[in-house]
């Protein structure tokens, strides 16, 4: 803006955030800095439209002020920084090249404005940092000529100007209010006004005689005539909102001389500056670039450092000593790690964890584009062999270091086994040496092997914890690594010989790690920090950066060529993929896993191979070339026991005889998948139908043949009956026919059926111990190998099992598995420790093809022309929605489809339903399905994770939610977890857990692990199906508790007090009916309603129950003890005897018409009618380790929608417990845990105040207390008037609660709470109850006492009527504005909060003015303080680097907040703290008069208590102008300064920021 006092002009408009301004006269710019836009700009003030041109852009954070230097067209500025990232400094851009430098950037804090006179060369600044100070500086950043002219006297000294005639300086400072003047070496200091005008003064100008100045706090501009008659400051203009900065634009404050960089820019090849020194100006260069002389700068950066934090890569400069950070342009960057660079093509090259790729880049960003994506898990070190133009890699999630040809796809894994966590990772080109570091917890090294992987060599094992970054020096061979635990810096030779430590003082967490010459330079993630240091002398320790967020890999580079060469380095060895340099001076080809290796260096795709695996590994072999060999990449195999192929999709299959599943992987190891991984006990063989992409597998542990799709769904059991010990299966999927040997005592066979699971006929028998077995497609024949009589042989037959003959009997072979491909089969022997190939006819033309160190189990041949053909299946899943199972068709060669479904689903209209009935059994680490279907196999096993030590578990037929108590014996837990489920990283060892088929992991839903270190033990559950809550009995604290089934508290219905020991659980959700074992003083079975009330005893002959179940339909309980069986019919109230012989049930489950039990002694689940006890039978034997059975019966929808209590029917709308209304099954009624009561409404809990036997609550929410004789005496005491409801006089036959009810007497202490305040079951209640019941006797000497003690008390009433008739008793009032707002604080109008479990937020009130006299300590109950506390934010001085503050603050009407200042995080800080502790006084009848509902006068809880989201604490109509303060860095001193957060402990005022950002 520019006009005087009454006219303004808009000069430029539509800026984003512009905070700095100063013009150039002569050229009628004006000239501004954009926080939001990072920019300086500059526009000229005579043209209106937008002609805005760009001087400076990016790697601006904060630039606060800007100054002109008229005569040599620049612009200087100041940048702050930021307190996490970026340092402050000075900076200068030419105008009309844009080349642009960093002037001063040492001992800069908190910066603030700027100033120049070129006529001098010489520029200031102020800073109001941890010493606010005001600096001179030469032009040309010539350090030498740098002075702090004012240091004392300053608190936040703000905008600053120049006088450039008379040689004075002038600033305001916004916390002392004042004006000041100086002249240019900081003499002759004067004060020129001060408070007055200057409530906050932030911006300055002076023109001649008159300084101008902007206010914060009054959005004003005033001046003050230092030589006028009236001295005193004077307003000008009021702008109305906040001004950032003013200069008074005029032609004398820029004077014209004649500068030495006029002519031919002083000589300079890109920036000519002034100087205050005798010189008068010196030459400089763009950042970053250094000065080969005097006046010629260097074409570009020569050395650099390319830092990597997660989410952005920063290019530093060595070659100036400012060493300034540039962000390269980078996008897409979320968690990058690792970094290195390619010499030749001047790439730099990185890693990204969380996008899981490779990318690369130019050294200025551009040209950016992804190398490596598919295939990859956590990438983590990179490394650049420069010269085979290979780049490595190790990926920590996969556990493998692989590489990759620059610029092609070939890549292939070198590194995969041995390897627990790779990290950083190194190549040596001269030497052909790979290195890297592994993070294994249990063997933590450094290692060295050749460029291929090969001869493998630990150089450090001892004294390592976390290797993280490598360097190599490769002219001296040495290792240089960081160690991020134990701290240190340590170098070995590349021999794994001489170790010596090079620095391990001051060092936290060192990551990235490079050499560069003389120097080590390094990145530690916790100080925040770029390092470097002397490698030879560990000496000369430098922080290049600091205040570095996020910082991981660190490349050192220098743009000048390694000049050394190896055999790869021209024409890549003559190699068509890897050339792979040895040492010794030699290379060799090498091919991706893939392709083959031919005499002339040729990589040609394979053909059929032979794949061999034993153990932990898996090894192809070329069949035209076995030398070429190659142990696939595969990691993670433990006990191998069957491999098949997916030729189609390059995927192999594999069985794990330890792991006890099934896994997948792609050829060149990538993918590994865990397809089968619950329910196998010994996978023999596995086989792949190719055209139908299902997966068969035979188990001689589980003894069944199995089948899934290809990637692990639809689970099917297609034989179960009749095996023994399935092995060696195999498919022919063009006919529909599988084989498999059956291992028989004495007696094996060899049988055949069709894919679908029908037509099992065996068609060779008496075979013996069958090996291996396999098929020719093209003959139809069978081949097989056999161990009998110490006789080995391999024999065959047709596929009908006709025409059976030995192939080969010789007992110098001892054949183990078998394979064929085209006239010849081949055969693992372990004589011979090889692969032998012979004839396929006739035997003969036995030929050894390879020869192999290591033991091998089988063999398999993969060639495409095995897979192949056709099925009706191989289109379209044969139309099938799930499992498209072959078999053969009417016609010869022909198959048909057979649509299947999982194991129990039933097809209905071509969809696979769920089963709707069935039995859950779970054992200790398992839980399997059980149906009575004959025609399926009766049981399954479910792929829950997480699933272990299981004890008792329940179903939710609505959500398919499985939940669990898992635990040991002394501590347990709840868990949901569900099929189809994979789970990863520890389990809580003790919680209640769940889950579902849609989830990838179970779920903690409620620990044993508490932090208040309070024992829970889970003993026994149940799951209300309708309201969603699940009832737990507690071993321990001997309780039955609630908690939802998300996992929030509701709380205990029952608590032992006289001895009882609940344990296990029965629930009748349909009548809202909870039943419990006691196994306590008292042994029986107890009834109750869902909230603990309405105790009722079955009896059981004072016999320990064991197990527990109800049958909904008969609303018979069942349960046992005595190893009996017994039935209680709910409805007769009568029991009887099921079944009396001999049995132990640890568990009971009733579905349809039987009932079943666990017994755990003998390992078996029985069952008998459930009405007679007949037809016992066995149904699952052998089963061990058993803990639980229920029965799963489906919930018909519209039971559930009808269900008052239903979420769908939002849960009764009660807040805690919701109960089937007894008198109208459909209305809810709700209920509350034990210690709350149910509120006024019906549908809320609170918890009673501790009123005691002498007061009475109100129904109200807020529930108040107030004495008992205040009830029914005519005069409302309660807001909501209950204590002036059922005012009837209770006849002689009822007990009067305290609450106003009347109840039959029988009623009370009976151990059952009616009164709604509990009143019939208090101590003194019961006492007296007791007593009184005693009939009256004269002779009986204490009824006199009692009559006289009666008479008494009937006195004092009355006396008390008539003087509180007369007024003789006045109830203490207060109209004390203070009370109301106490009570505001104290009294929350809503419902009380659960926090942490524990319940807050309900009042006890007396009627005394004061204090409450009761003993009891409510903050037990509700865990709130003693007192209230306001918490205020800790506001360190501001400036234009922080975003806006929040428009309330922490304060109320009562204490006002103190102003706002620039601290980083605008929160509250615990050292300031106002307390209202003194407003906690009690109102009187009076206060709720005030707070009535009807009353204009009435605010909810909301207007003055903190909400959840808005963390807002009180209203207030105060309003304060809401600038927002800088951020200053935090500073080691110990002092307190202006800008610190100690500093403001004090009392002192806290005037609005200095230095608005982001306003």
């Amino acid at each position: 803006m520019r006009g005087s006092k009454k006219t303004t002009q808009l000069v430029v408009k539509d800026l984003a955030d512009s905070v700095g301004l100063d013009f150039m006269y002569k050229d009628s710019l004006v000239c501004w800095s954009d926080h939001k836009t990072e920019e300086i700009a500059c526009s000229d003030i005579n043209i209106t439209t937008q002609n805005k041109r760009i001087y400076a852009k990016n790697y601006i954070t904060a630039s606060d002020g800007i100054a002109c230097d008229w005569l040599t067209k620049k612009i200087y500025w100041t940048d702050c920084g930021t307190a996490n990232q970026k340092p402050s400094k000075i900076e200068v851009v030419a105008l009309d090249t844009k080349y642009r430098t960093v002037v001063y950037w040492k001992d800069l804090d908190q910066i603030r404005d700027i100033a120049v006179d070129p006529t001098e060369g010489v520029m200031f600044w102020s800073d109001w940092g941890e010493s606010p100070k005001i600096e001179r500086g030469s032009m040309n950043g010539d350090s030498s000529l740098r002075k702090v002219i004012i240091s004392e006297g300053l608190f936040w000294p703000n905008g600053i100007t120049l006088d450039v005639h008379s040689k004075k300086v002038y600033w305001v400072d916004g916390k002392l209010k004042v004006l000041e003047v100086t002249d240019y070496n900081g003499l002759n200091r004067k004060k020129l006004a001060e408070k007055t005008g200057l409530s906050n003064p932030f911006a300055v100008s002076a023109a001649e005689d008159k300084i101008y100045w902007s206010d914060w706090t009054t959005f004003a501009i005033y001046f003050i005539d230092t030589k006028g008659i009236n001295s005193s400051s004077q307003l000008i203009h009021f702008a109305g909102t906040a001004i950032f900065d003013v200069k008074v634009y005029e032609a004398k404050r820029q004077p014209y001389i004649t500068t030495p960089c006029e002519k031919n820019n002083g000589g300079c090849s890109h920036l000519c500056l002034l100087s205050s020194g005798p010189e008068k100006y010196s030459c400089a260069c763009p950042t970053g670039v250094k000065l080969i002389n005097n006046t010629t700068c260097a074409a570009d950066t020569e050395q650099f450092v390319l830092l990597v934090h997660w989410t952005e890569i920063t290019k530093v400069s060595l070659d100036t000593p400012d060493f300034t950070n540039f962000e390269l342009p980078l996008k897409g960057l979320e968690e990058a790690i690792g970094i290195d660079y390619d010499p030749v093509q001047q790439y730099f090259y990185w890693t990204d964890g969380r996008t899981k790729d490779i990318k690369k880049a130019n050294l200025n960003g551009t040209k950016q584009e992804i190398v490596v994506s598919h295939d990859v898990a956590v990438p983590d070190g990179i490394a650049i062999d420069w010269l085979a133009r290979n780049i490595y890699w190790s990926d920590t999630e996969a556990n493998r270091i692989e590489m990759m040809r620059l610029n092609t796809t070939y890549r292939k894994t070198v590194i995969f086994d041995d390897l627990r966590k790779p990290r950083a990772v190194a190549v040596s080109p001269k030497h052909g040496w790979l290195f890297w570091s592994d993070w294994n917890e249990e063997k933590p090294k450094i290692e060295r092997s050749e460029l291929d992987g090969a001869n493998r060599f630990v150089i450090v094992k001892t004294d390592i914890s976390w290797p993280n970054g490598l360097a190599l020096d490769i002219d001296n061979d040495k290792v240089y690594w960081g160690d991020a635990k134990t701290d240190k810096i340590e170098v070995i030779n590349m021999n794994g010989k001489e170790r010596k430590e090079i620095l391990s003082d001051n060092l936290s967490h060192i990551f990235g790690l490079s050499l560069l010459g003389d120097y080590l330079y390094w990145a530690d993630g916790q100080r925040r920090t770029l390092e470097r240091i002397n490698k030879q002398t560990a000496k000369e320790r430098t922080i290049i950066l600091d205040q570095q967020p996020d910082v991981m890999g660190v490349k050192a580079v220098t743009k000048k060529m390694n000049p050394i060469t190896n055999a790869c380095s021209i024409k890549n060895g003559n190699c068509e993929q890897f050339c792979i340099y040895k040492p010794e001076n030699h290379s060799f080809c090498m091919c991706q896993i893939e392709y083959e290796l031919d005499g002339n260096g040729r990589c040609i795709m394979s053909g059929a191979f032979l794949l061999l695996f034993s153990n932990s590994f898996i090894r192809k072999v070329s069949i035209s070339n076995t030398l070429s060999s190659d142990v696939l990449p595969i990691s993670k195999i433990k006990l191998i026991s069957a491999l098949d192929m997916d030729i189609n999709n390059k995927r192999l299959y594999w069985a794990d005889n330890k792991a006890k599943n099934i896994k997948r992987a792609f050829l060149n190891g990538s993918k590994i998948e865990d397809i089968v991984g619950f329910g196998i006990l010994s996978p023999e063989s596995l086989a792949i139908d190719w055209l139908a992409s299902n997966l068969y597998w035979a188990d001689a542990g589980t003894k069944r043949i199995e089948v899934t799709k290809l990637d692990g769904r639809y689970r099917r059991t297609l034989f179960w009956k009749n095996l023994t010990e399935p092995r060696n299966l195999i498919l022919d999927p063009r006919e529909g026919y599988m084989f498999w040997s059956d291992w028989k005592a004495g007696n094996g066979n060899i049988v055949k059926a069709t894919m679908d699971g029908s037509n099992k006929d065996s068609i060779i028998s008496s075979t013996g111990r069958v090996n291996g077995l396999t098929i020719d497609y093209g003959q139809r024949n069978l081949y097989w190998t056999l161990f009998e009589n110490e006789i080995s042989s391999i024999q065959m037959c047709d596929v009908n099992g006709q025409n059976r003959r030995k192939i080969i009997s010789n007992n110098a072979f001892k054949p183990y598995s078998v394979a064929q491909n085209q006239d010849y089969i081949y055969w693992t022997d372990w004589n011979e420790s090889s692969i032998m190939q012979a004839n396929k006819y006739t035997g003969q033309n036995i030929t050894k093809v390879y020869t192999q160190l290591e033991p091998i189990s089988d063999v398999k041949i993969v060639d495409t022309v095995k897979q192949t053909g056709w099925n009706d299946c191989a289109f379209n899943n044969g139309g099938c929605k799930y499992l498209c199972l072959v078999r053969p068709g009417l016609q010869a060669h022909s198959t048909e489809v057979h649509c299947s479904c999982p194991t129990h689903y039933i097809m209905h209209n071509e969809n696979c339903l769920p089963p709707q009935n069935y039995m859950l059994i779970s054992q200790k680490n398992a839980v399997f399905r059980l149906t009575t279907n004959l025609d399926e196999c009766p049981e399954v096993i479910l792929p829950v994770p997480g699933f272990k030590l299981a004890r008792a578990m329940e179903f939710d037929p609505i959500s398919k939610y499985l939940y669990w108590i898992e635990g040991k014996d002394n501590i347990s837990s709840i868990k949901r977890g569900s099929e189809n489920e994979s789970h990863k990283g520890k389990d809580n060892v003790s919680a209640i857990k769940r889950g579902s088929e849609n989830e990838s992991h179970s779920f903690v839903i409620l620990s044993g692990n508490n932090s208040d270190k309070k024992r829970v033990h889970f003993y026994d559950m149940v799951l209300e199906p309708y309201s969603k809550l699940i009832f737990w009995s507690c071993s321990w604290t001997d309780s039955i508790n609630i908690t939802r089934v998300n996992g929030s508290n509701i709380g205990s219905i029952f608590t032992a007090t006289n001895g009882e020991k609940p344990r296990n659980l029965a629930l009748h959700p349909e009548r809202g009916l909870l039943f419990w074992t006691d196994v306590g003083l008292k042994p029986g079975i107890i009834q109750s309603r869902l909230n603990g009330l309405r105790h009722s005893f079955i009896s059981t002959d004072e016999r320990i129950v064991d197990a527990l179940t109800l049958d909904r339909e008969l609303n018979w309980l069942f349960y046992s003890h005595s190893e009996k069986l017994f039935a209680h019919d709910l409805y007769e109230n009568r029991t009887f005897s099921i079944l009396a012989m001999n049995i132990r049930p640890m568990r009971l489950a009733v579905m349809e018409s039987f009932l079943y039990w666990i017994d755990k002694d003998a390992h078996r689940i029985e069952r008998v009618n459930k009405t007679t006890g007949d037809g016992r039978i066995t149904i699952l034997e052998n089963a061990l380790l058993l803990t639980d059975i229920i029965a799963v019966n489906r919930l018909d929808e519209r039971v559930y929608r009808m269900h008052p209590c239903s979420l769908h029917n939002g849960n009764g709308n009660c807040t805690h417990i919701c109960l089937r209304s007894i008198e109208n099954p459909l209305k809810a009624e709700c209920g509350c845990p034990s210690g709350m009561r149910l509120n006024f409404d019906n549908k809320t809990c609170s918890i009673p105040p501790p009123c005691g036997p002498e007061h009475m609550f109100c129904k109200s929410l807020t529930g108040e207390c107030i004495p008992v004789k205040w009830k029914c005496d005519g005069h409302v005491d309660c807001p909501d008037g209950s204590d002036e409801e059922v005012c009837n006089e209770c006849d002689k036959y009822s007990f009067s609660c305290n609450s106003g009810q009347c109840i039959k007497s029988i009623k009370v202490c009976d151990g059952n709470v009616e009164c709604d305040d509990g009143s019939d079951e208090f101590f003194s209640t019961c006492n007296n109850h007791n007593h009184l019941k005693t009939e009256y006797n004269e002779d009986n000497p204490n009824t006199v006492v009692i009559f006289a003690l009666v008479l008494i008390v009937t006195f004092v009433g009355i006396v008390f009527g008539i003087l509180r008739c007369n007024g003789g008793f006045k109830r203490p009032t207060s109209n004390n504005v203070d009370d109301i707002a106490a009570m505001r604080a104290l009294v929350p109008i809503n419902p009380p909060q659960m926090t942490n479990n524990v319940i807050t937020g309900v009042p006890y009130i007396m009627k005394n003015g004061g204090g409450s006299s009761s003993s009891y300590d409510l903050s037990r109950l509700t865990g709130a303080s003693s007192s209230i506390s306001v918490n205020i934010p800790l506001n360190p001085p501001p400036s234009p680097t922080t975003t806006h503050l929040q428009e309330e603050f922490c304060c109320d009407q009562y204490s006002l907040p103190p102003h706002p200042t620039p601290c980083s995080t605008a929160v509250c800080d615990e050292s300031d703290v106002t307390s209202i502790s003194s407003f906690r006084r009690m109102p009187d009848r009076n206060y709720y008069k005030y707070r009535s509902r009807n009353s204009k006068n009435y605010k909810s809880s909301s207007d003055y208590y903190e909400d959840e989201t808005s963390h807002s604490l009180y209203k207030t109509d105060y309003d304060l102008p809401h600038q927002p303060p800088p951020t200053p860095r935090s500073n080691s001193s110990n002092t307190p300064s202006p800008s610190s957060s100690m500093y403001f402990s004090k009392s002192l005022p806290r005037p609005p920021p200095p230095s608005p950002t982001n306003y």
